[in-house]
């Protein structure tokens, strides 16, 4: 006896996994009720069930009962939206002779919900849509103009008039609205348009109509007027020709004055929909073949402009915010019509220049951004446009367009001077308006870049005035000093243009700085001006007679925790740029970073950036003073740092040992005496040589001489720890990336280190480490066996630790496996006899796991195994040893990369060869997005061992040895022939196999397929 369905046995039934009920129109319906008490796993349930019933041939029966005027909102809209699903992905189960009876059926329902649920009548006006656009080319071309005739007051005299307006504009909104949204084959979406665009002179008129007539203020002509905008704005996106669209701009605009006398919640609903109109109309791309037309809505849009100065309330920042954000996309999106405009006398010049001086306004909005005001930041984008647009114009245009706008953009410098000063105090800000001011004060400076790139050396000279007017008024009132660091961020943002030839403006600057009061300043004002410091380091290099000004100020930041961040910002940038320039001042800089460590109030990167500008200082002293402040200032860090291997494991201790490592690896990365200097004095830097001679002793060898015993206590007694490791390895690399060729005495003991620490426990930053050594030293005669047995060591242990019963899932190595293929694609691209000749390694285990890390759901490590396997691949012909491996295992290489191009999943699977070791679940098949890096190992084969390729080809898809129930035999066949055929164009072999991935996994022609491919 079945189970009676009520509540309660749908919920037990569910929960049970039994999905077998029948699509019946009862059933839905219980289950769409269910749906919406039912806990969160049995929504899941029933959420796929109601999914299949929307597929099922049974929906196209039981959705006509489910949309009788009886049943629930829910269950209404629930039939809607599955008669709109079945009309987008089932049409092709509707026999041509049923398609009228279903145009009458969805039409009736619209009739029948005119009244509403609204959103049951939204849904089945966006199912006639998927209606009119399956038919619209064939068996319906004339859909609108019987729409337009269907719903008219005298064929429904049942209905208000108003009410079935609505109905029409509501229908004739959402054609244009799921057209856009629409993924139609390619070639079908284009006639559609075409057809669409071809019923504008159809649409225009009604609309033009209703917005000229529909004037009364009831609740219904305010819906009517409200969709009439709508439907317009719809339209206007398909591109209406403009010169079209001059009757229906004035309707438009009239009903924004028009929208001013509501109630404000009616009043800005309109404003925005018409204003939302109005800017797809005037911002379409193809609104720049009418440039006539363009400057005529310029005009007629000009006039908004009174609402601005209406509208001055706080409250009505919205609404302004909308005026300026069409005036700003009118002018962004036609800025050089604009400039071709103002070269000629007229109206038309008038109106851009009126057109600019309102965005200028815009960007001057009054009141503190973002707690007062939020339409300033929508201008920003514009004068991005503009200054471009102005520099890449012909030299004569240019120096009329300066005359121009040069005092625009020095009015613009004076408001962004003004909009970017800090608050009095944040404190009562929140976190994102905090966030919001860091992000606009960003934009601000960006902006003042363009003014710059508009102005040049006016603008350093307008910011130099407003910096001594800034430092009078500090100095008259010591509580002003916002204006003061605001102009010293104007000068940092333009930093990066400024011409190192520069000699009037920024020699003014500097001394101007010397000139601030820093005792009575506000840290922030310090912070700034130390930032500036920094950001002009290059042209500081070409004049370093201001070192004397600025070193002072930076060692004065380097004793204030509040400023040390800018302080040790800005060193790091001047030792980089003018190393040699500042040998002077190395003897007061080190003793105040020395100073400075040992006063234990700097912050940890704040102490690891000073390392950098040590090794930098130290360069260029002789190699005696070197070791004296190095024995000075860095080793009592290197006892503290072996003490602490000795204490008991905790955050603190851990804290401590991390920034000893990241110090000293700062410092191994900077130190160096044999680099080419940063400045301009000597000749050997002028030359580019190195200043020291090239047989002195590096100091970075003498000092990891004493600290690599101590990282191997740090290692001994760390070496679980990921951070720790990381930090030891990364100084290590450092190290060796200065000393190159002189590391070589100490290349066995960090050797030995790294085996022992991988032993102990494989990581990514060991493998790294390994891998620059071994390409560096690979070639070393002297240093083949060591380098040999470093790599022996990490295949060794990495494929010990990605096989059963030490990993059971090969996703939880994903990390250890990127970097291990990343290291064994590098050394097959530049040093293949090294890899294919070395002893002791397993190539064929390798590249079996190798395989099995194709099918991990990383992207990152499916990428770094493919990059493995086609280097590997590409040297096979070449070296027995690796061909004879490819010949062997090519085949499960083959079906490896099948199943994840059809996302076939099985679990693990055995290569050959592999001794029963490598049945590794790889946690699911790899995901769309790696795609291209499977079709990159296809060619390489193809390339390689196309014989054989074809041959694996054959026999894993055409003996169905790699099942694909929704691929045809005609679409296996072809993908081999396309593959097999493509030895040189990836790009198309990508596509192929793109292509063949959709069709397998159902989703060719999918709204889904479409959308996350990696290829679109």
């Amino acid at each position: 006896m079945p189970m009676a369905f009520t509540v309660e046995n749908v919920e037990m039934a569910f929960t049970a996994q039994n999905l077998e009920m029948a699509f019946t129109a009862g059933n839905v319906e219980q289950v769409v009720t269910q749906f919406y008490v039912a806990d969160q796993t049995t929504q899941a349930n029933i959420h796929q069930w109601l999914v299949d019933a929307q597929m099922s041939p049974e929906a196209w029966l039981f959705v006509w009962e489910l949309l009788q005027p009886n049943k629930a909102p829910e269950v209404q809209f629930f039939a809607a939206t599955t008669l709109h699903a079945k009309v987008v992905k089932s049409w092709h189960e509707i026999p041509v002779d049923q398609y009228e009876s279903l145009k009458r059926q969805i039409l009736q329902s619209i009739l029948n919900y005119c009244m509403g649920p609204k959103i049951v009548l939204n849904k089945l006006c966006i199912a006639l849509t998927a209606y009119v656009f399956q038919t619209l080319t064939t068996h319906w071309p004339s859909a609108i103009p019987e729409l337009l005739a269907t719903f008219q007051p005298s064929n429904l005299v049942d209905l208000p008039p108003a009410r079935t307006v609505w109905i029409l504009l509501q229908i004739l909104t959402v054609l244009p609205e799921e057209f856009q949204k629409s993924q139609l084959p390619q070639n079908h979406k284009n006639v559609v348009r075409n057809e669409l665009q071809k019923n504008i002179p159809f649409v225009l008129p009604l609309v033009e109509s209703v917005l000229a007539t529909n004037t009364s203020g009831d609740e219904l002509s305010f819906d009517v007027t409200k969709q009439t905008l709508s439907c317009a704005s719809a339209w206007f996106q398909l591109g209406v020709p403009l010169p079209d669209c001059e009757r229906l701009a004035d309707h438009l605009i009239s009903s924004v004055f028009r929208a001013l006398s509501l109630p404000p919640h009616q009043s800005s609903s309109l404003v925005d929909s018409a204003l939302d109109a109005l800017s797809n109309m005037v911002t379409h791309p193809d609104s720049h073949r009418y440039p006539r037309s363009c400057m005529q809505m310029l005009s007629k849009l000009l006039p908004l402009q009174q609402i601005i100065q209406l509208k001055t309330d706080r409250d009505d920042q919205e609404m302004r915010g909308s005026i300026y954000s069409l005036f700003i996309s009118f002018a962004e999106n036609h800025c050089r019509l604009l400039l071709d405009t103002v070269l000629i006398e007229g109206e038309a010049k008038s109106n851009v220049l009126q057109l600019v001086h309102l965005i200028l306004d815009c960007s001057n909005s009054p009141g503190a951004y973002p707690t007062e005001e939020n339409t300033s930041q929508l201008a920003f984008g514009y004068w991005y446009i503009l200054q471009d647009d102005i520099i890449g114009s012909e030299p004569e245009q240019h120096t009329q367009y300066l005359s121009l706008f040069a005092p625009v953009y020095c009015r613009l410098a004076e408001v962004l001077l003004h909009k970017s000063v800090l608050p009095d105090n944040d404190d009562a800000w929140t976190c994102e308006e905090k966030e919001a001011f860091r992000c606009y004060r960003q934009d601000a400076a960006d902006t003042m870049l363009y003014c710059y790139n508009i102005l040049l050396e006016q603008l350093l000279r307008l910011l130099l005035g407003k910096l001594e007017e800034a430092l009078e008024q500090h100095q008259a009132d010591g509580r002003r000093w916002q204006p003061l660091e605001s102009c010293l961020h104007a000068f940092f943002s333009v930093a990066e243009s400024v011409p190192v030839g520069e000699a009037r403006h920024l020699p003014r600057l500097l001394a101007t700085l010397q000139r601030l009061p820093f005792q009575r300043l506000d840290m922030r004002v310090v912070s700034t001006c130390l930032d500036v410091i920094g950001a002009y380091a290059e042209w500081i290099n070409a004049h370093p007679e201001v070192l004397n000004c600025v070193i002072p100020l930076l060692v004065m930041g380097l004793g204030t925790p509040q400023v040390a961040p800018a302080a040790t910002m800005s060193l790091k940038d001047l030792t980089r740029d003018c190393q040699s320039s500042m040998a002077p001042f190395a003897h007061v800089i080190l003793q105040a970073v020395q100073v400075s460590l040992r006063g234990n109030r700097l912050k940890v990167n704040e102490c690891v950036r000073l390392m950098y500008t040590v090794g930098r200082l130290l360069s260029v002293r002789p190699m005696e003073e070197i070791m004296n402040y190095l024995n000075q200032m860095l080793m009592p860090y290197v006892e503290e740092l072996l003490a602490l291997t000795t204490l008991e494991a905790n955050g603190v201790v851990k804290a401590g040992i991390l920034l000893r490592l990241k110090m000293l690896g700062n410092l191994f990365s900077s130190l160096d005496v044999k680099a080419p200097r940063g400045g301009s004095e000597s000749e050997g830097d002028q030359s580019g040589q190195p200043a020291s001679s090239g047989g002195e002793t590096q100091p970075v060898l003498l000092v990891l001489q004493r600290v690599l015993p101590v990282f191997r206590a740090v290692v001994d007694r760390w070496g679980e720890d990921e951070q720790v490791l990381e930090a030891v390895c990364s100084g290590l690399k450092n190290a060796v990336s200065t000393l190159l060729d002189d590391s070589l005495p100490l290349l066995s003991d960090m050797t030995h280190m790294l085996v022992k620490a991988y032993h102990s426990r494989p990581h990514t930053a060991v493998l790294d480490l390994a891998r620059q050594l071994i390409v560096m030293f690979g070639k070393d005669k002297t240093q083949a066996a060591l380098m040999e047995s470093l790599l022996q060591e990490i295949c060794s242990v990495t494929l010990q630790k990605t096989s059963p019963p030490a990993c059971v899932n090969l996703s939880e190595q994903t990390d250890i496996l990127e970097y291990f293929f990343n290291l064994l694609a590098q050394l097959l691209k530049k040093i293949p006899d090294f890899f294919a000749l070395t002893s002791g390694i397993d190539r064929g285990k390798v590249f079996q796991c190798s395989i099995l890390a194709l099918s991990v759901p990383e992207a990152p490590t499916v990428k770094a195994s493919a990059s493995f396997l086609v280097n590997f691949i590409s040297q096979s012909r070449e070296m027995p040893s690796l061909f004879s491996v490819v010949q062997s295992c090519g085949e499960v290489l083959t079906r490896r990369i099948l199943r994840n191009i059809v996302q076939v999943v099985t679990g693990g699977e055995e290569p050959a060869g592999a001794g029963g070791r490598w049945l590794v679940s790889a946690g699911g098949e790899s995901p769309r997005s790696v795609l291209e890096h499977l079709a990159d190992v296809l060619l390489a084969l193809n390339k390689k061992h196309g014989d054989s390729l074809s041959r694996w080809l054959h026999g894993s898809l055409l003996t169905d040895a790699v099942p694909l129930p929704r691929a045809s035999p005609q679409q296996k066949e072809q993908f081999v022939k396309n593959v097999l055929k493509e030895r040189a164009n990836k790009r198309k072999l990508q596509e192929t196999v793109k292509e063949f991935s959709l069709v397998c996994r159902g989703l060719i022609g999918t709204e889904y397929g479409a959308q996350s491919s990696p290829f679109f």
